[in-house]
């Protein structure tokens, strides 16, 4: 994989911006915003590669990787039939707006957990059209993707299993 250094910068992954792509040890993430809750925000992110792929869990406090501006990234997939009984996570589906990554809970694989690309949490009702296999790419400013590979590929089944 060949990819522009400039395009990447050191960050604090409990310190970035909702919908900012995280490398933070051996996985890659998405920052999502703040949920409030019964007695301080915590923040968060939903790991989209890696060991416990598909989990929301809280932000480590330490040192990460994320992409500079004006660089960005986005999700592409080999097709948009989805499936309605996806039973691994992560998986992505098209929002309303923005794309929308479903995951869980970390302590519940039964607690269905989403968030668009900007790191918006999202309530998912009815049937989703679940895509479980996408490439996350590194595009420039003018939407061009960059690097001769994504920077990860996820496939069905993906490693974290929906129970």
């Amino acid at each position: 994989m060949s990819y522009p250094l400039d395009a990447f910068v050191k960050c604090n992954p409990d310190g970035a911006k909702p919908g900012s792509l995280l490398k933070v040890r051996d996985m890659w993430a998405l920052k999502v915003q703040r949920q409030e809750g019964d007695r301080q925000a915590r923040e968060e992110m939903l790991i989209l590669h890696g060991p416990n792929s598909g989990k929301m869990g809280l932000a480590p406090n330490g040192e990460a990787v994320t992409i500079a501006d004006p660089y960005d990234w986005q999700i592409f997939v080999e097709a948009i039939d989805g499936d309605r009984n996806s039973n691994t996570w992560p998986a992505v589906s098209i929002g309303t707006e923005d794309p929308v990554i479903h995951g869980h809970h970390w302590d519940d694989p039964l607690e269905a957990e989403a968030a668009t690309i900007t790191g918006e949490r999202v309530q998912v009702n009815g049937v989703q059209q679940y895509l479980p296999n996408f490439s996350v790419w590194l595009v420039a400013p003018n939407g061009r993707q960059l690097g001769d590979a994504p920077l990860f590929s996820v496939y069905s089944p993906a490693r974290q299993p929906r129970a």
